[in-house]
């Protein structure tokens, strides 16, 4: 039998709790990614994506930037693949148990970044090598 998402959430909630703590136990980070991948199959997603938990549990600054960030650096070492289909918004949202608001961010992020490119109805894709574009500058171009 399958544990109840309720379940997995609970651990997950006792796990980060416990890594919280001053001197967390040492099996307390293996804990919480064993009932990530849990939490993974209980989801339907793919567990080549556990770096994008990793890069949320470990984040210092805002959440949507780190997955952005661990999006493009999957990319780089070459875990993530031009053509490549990232999970839904709203799936990747639960899993990570994060608002839906902070993973349409990151997407959001690494679209501008020219890591992704999305198609309603059909997913967010990796974009090929040769399609990324860099970041505009903040006030747009120069003038001469």
């Amino acid at each position: 039998m399958f544990p109840s998402v309720s379940m997995i959430m609970d651990l997950s909630k006792y796990c980060r709790k416990l890594l919280t703590y001053p001197f967390p136990p040492a099996w307390a980070s293996e804990c919480a990614g064993i009932i990530w991948i849990v939490w993974v199959k209980a989801m339907d997603i793919e567990p080549r994506f556990a770096f994008l938990h990793a890069a949320v549990r470990q984040a210092s600054g805002p959440l949507y930037l780190a997955v952005a960030d661990a999006i493009g650096a999957a990319i780089a070492r070459r875990t993530l693949a031009a053509g490549d289909r990232l999970p839904p918004q709203r799936q990747l949202a639960m899993a990570l148990q994060v608002d839906l608001t902070t993973v349409t961010r990151a997407y959001a992020e690494a679209r501008r970044r020219g890591l992704l490119d999305a198609q309603v109805g059909r997913g967010t894709f990796v974009r090929g090598s040769g399609q990324a574009t860099t970041a505009p500058e903040p006030n747009g171009p120069a003038l001469l």
